[in-house]
């Protein structure tokens, strides 16, 4: 109610009991979105507006729906019940939470307020929420509540013989990654949403309405709320089938222990590789990222942990029982070749007339030459990153943009909304036409169109020179190009980069080709396949037969996962969005100023030109610990001779080095000072312990980089 008297003594009208029918919007013609022109009420007042804030509760995704704008939330069924008088309850009693059994209480007057956030819970209005339900309640159902009032009374054993005067079930929205939904939705410019905040909304109230008010007025959020990010979620999330299986275990998330890399259950198999099938064969055990099902590591068949009537157990402070499969990952990356199918990575194509011009300015390092690929960022006007990406130029006016699996509708959105399309709206029409100098370019999204496969390591040229017939030495195919080629009878690009510190290529072939390209790869390491054909020789002696080649020694392939590519990544100090770089971190506190070109302009410059100039106060360090025992998972503060400098962004196990690295933004005004980093003690506080660690700006593995351009004189050369 303060809210509301402050918005009316500043202006704002607010009109309660009214619905709105519709959301006026107009097509930006040759943009792939729409811009909000107004609402229309049930009496057919139509109200023009810039902007329209869709706070909805948990008719919003139904709502959203009739502007063509997805919303992914669902409604569950939500339990309490108040008490009679109990022993011992008075006014000052604090909020109890019981994560164990997933109940919490309160003082209820004289009695208890319990209630719950059950593991296993009932979905309700798949098909949509009912009109007029705000002020209503659902059936009682004390089967269901049962779960949570048995933990209760074991908590609290006087419950067993307490009388329950009101039980209370009311529904609620929940979101498929227990996450609140804010921002402005990609669809629709100038329409922003506020909504799946369930329990959490009057925590997070005030929050959310500055960070809305900010976005509105700014264009954009002074903090990183990525987590909550409405551009977080893809096309796929919006099936109804897929929220009411996954909010039935989401709900329960409220007080669950979120143990690090802990895997959902539910709606499970949305998105699949072509080749999942024959991962599975493998052993694979399966993790989940923007729908798709991802291999993060091959367990031995044999192994004890595959049996299914044995639960999976999760600790933090000691090893995971996965630790050993994927260090034999990581090890046989750094010593022979592996396979990664990386599929999942988001693809975008970027075509126009001016394509060009849109990606030089978008992108802070220079991507106008054909067949490079260019690791680059997209910057804010600020210098921080939108997104860090891999681009390359395919021919004129056409670029292919791989980033993160889950940043596929942030990045396309991000695009688009700086393609210059001036428009001006009128609340009359249906389609605005675009006024004054603008960009022809579009953006698609072809991310289920390509299968990716990342061979990588020492023996991949080797592997690969048994099926093409295309040059891969240092001069014809340097690292950093992209070239077509054909790897047995598959034509596939080839892309010389890595993301594990090695040399290797990511083959890019339509999905429909993916199981051959698989298959003839593995022929090739077992040396059963050859695109070069038997040399004849020609017998000395007449008697004897004309012979060929000797047979090919098997090379040593062997299919990996994400678990190793991110130990792999850690050891060469590679950054990751939403770990070490984000929408306030800039190339020059991240350590990849060599991604900025700056002759040419581009999104930020200004901005980072004058952090250049006043000297950048973080940075991202490498940190090197000898513990093992103990192992980081990363958040975990970091002091550096005692005081408290910043938090570990990502930390695995070093499987070459020994130990473990962590990677952590280190705070300070002397940070940009030479040997700064490196003269400092440094502790990693882990839960009650203090590990120390070895800081550095340089990686941990192979600093000058000289196995990615494929020189290994010296295996172990660091």
């Amino acid at each position: 109610m303060a809210f509301a008297k402050g918005a009316r003594m500043n202006g704002a009208t607010i009109a309660e009991g009214v619905n709105v029918t519709e959301f006026r919007t107009a097509n930006l013609r040759g943009t792939g979105t729409s811009k909000v022109l107004g609402v229309t009420t049930e009496d057919g007042t139509q109200i023009d507006a810039d902007y329209v804030v869709l706070c909805g509760g948990q008719w919003s995704r139904q709502m959203a729906k009739t502007a063509k704008i997805n919303v992914p939330l669902h409604s569950c069924e939500h339990f309490y019940v108040t008490t009679n008088t109990l022993p011992g309850v008075h006014p000052g009693l604090p909020v109890y939470r019981d994560n164990d059994s997933f109940t919490y209480f309160r003082e209820w007057g004289t009695g208890l307020l319990v209630g719950g956030f059950e593991p296993e819970a009932k979905p309700i209005w798949t098909e949509g929420v009912p009109p007029n339900f705000e002020f209503n309640l659902l059936p009682d159902d004390y089967d269901h509540f049962m779960q949570i009032w048995d933990g209760a009374a074991h908590r609290i054993p006087c419950l067993e013989e307490a009388e329950i005067n009101t039980f209370v079930n009311g529904p609620e929205s929940f979101t498929t990654d227990n996450q609140y939904i804010l921002g402005e939705a990609p669809e629709c410019r100038g329409f922003f949403v506020a909504a799946g905040f369930n329990s959490a909304g009057i925590a997070n109230a005030a929050g959310a309405g500055s960070t809305l008010a900010e976005w509105i007025t700014e264009g954009a959020p002074s903090s990183d709320v990525w987590g909550v990010d409405i551009r977080r979620f893809g096309g796929f999330h919006r099936s109804p089938m897929f929220l009411r299986d996954r909010v039935k275990e989401v709900l329960g998330m409220h007080y669950a222990m979120p143990w690090p890399r802990k895997e959902l259950e539910s709606a499970r198999g949305l998105r699949r590789s072509p080749l999942y099938p024959a991962h599975a064969e493998k052993g694979a055990v399966f993790g989940q990222r923007y729908g798709w099902e991802r291999v993060n590591y091959f367990m031995p068949p044999d192994h004890p942990a595959t049996d299914p009537t044995i639960p999976e157990t999760h600790t933090v402070d000691q090893p995971p029982h996965w630790l050993p499969f994927v260090q034999e990952e990581h090890r046989h990356t750094r010593s022979k070749v592996s396979l990664f199918d990386v599929t999942s990575f988001a693809k975008l194509m970027v075509q126009g007339p001016d394509a060009e011009v849109v990606m030089q300015r978008l992108c802070s390092a220079d991507v106008s030459e054909i067949g490079k690929c260019v690791y680059t960022g997209m910057l804010n006007e600020h210098g921080g990153y939108e997104t860090d990406v891999t681009v390359t130029k395919l021919e004129h006016e056409k670029f292919i943009i791989i980033s993160p699996t889950a940043q596929a509708t942030r990045d396309a959105d991000w695009i688009r909304r700086n393609i210059r399309t001036p428009a001006t709206p009128t609340p009359t029409t249906t389609t605005l036409e675009r006024e004054g100098e603008f960009e022809f370019a579009t953006v698609t999204d072809i991310t289920s169109s390509l299968v990716v496969l990342a061979v990588m390591g020492p023996q991949s040229r080797e592997l690969l020179e048994r099926v093409t017939l295309a040059p891969l030495d240092n001069g014809q195919f340097p690292f950093g190009t992209s070239q077509e080629i054909d790897v047995g009878p598959v034509a596939v690009r080839a892309a010389r980069v890595t993301y594990v510190g090695e040399l290797g290529w990511e083959l890019y072939c339509p999905v429909e080709c993916a199981p051959l390209l698989y298959e003839t790869l593995h022929a090739a390491a077992s040396g059963e396949l050859t695109t070069k054909g038997p040399t004849v020789e020609e017998p000395t002696d007449p008697e004897e037969e004309p012979s060929g080649n000797e047979p090919l020694v098997p090379i040593d392939l062997r299919d990996c996962g994400y678990y190793a590519i991110d130990s792999l990544r850690c050891e060469k100090g590679y950054r990751a969005y939403g770990h070490e770089l984000s929408s306030v971190d800039t190339p020059l506190e991240a350590g990849l100023a060599f991604q900025c070109d700056w002759s040419k302009d581009f999104n930020g410059k200004a901005a980072l030109l004058e952090q250049k100039s006043n000297g950048v106060k973080s940075r991202v360090v490498t940190l090197s610990t000898e513990e093992e025992a103990l192992p980081l998972w990363g958040a975990e503060p970091v002091y550096r001779d005692g005081v408290l400098v910043g938090n570990v962004t990502s930390a695995n196990y070093s499987h070459s080095n020994g130990g473990q690295i962590a990677l952590c933004t280190v705070e300070h005004e002397d940070v940009a000072t030479k040997g700064f980093v490196a003269k400092g003690t440094y502790t990693i506080e882990v839960g009650a312990t203090m590990v120390p660690a070895k800081g550095s700006l340089r990686p941990a593995f192979d600093p000058k980089g000289r196995r990615v351009a494929g020189d290994y004189e010296d295996q172990l050369q660091k």
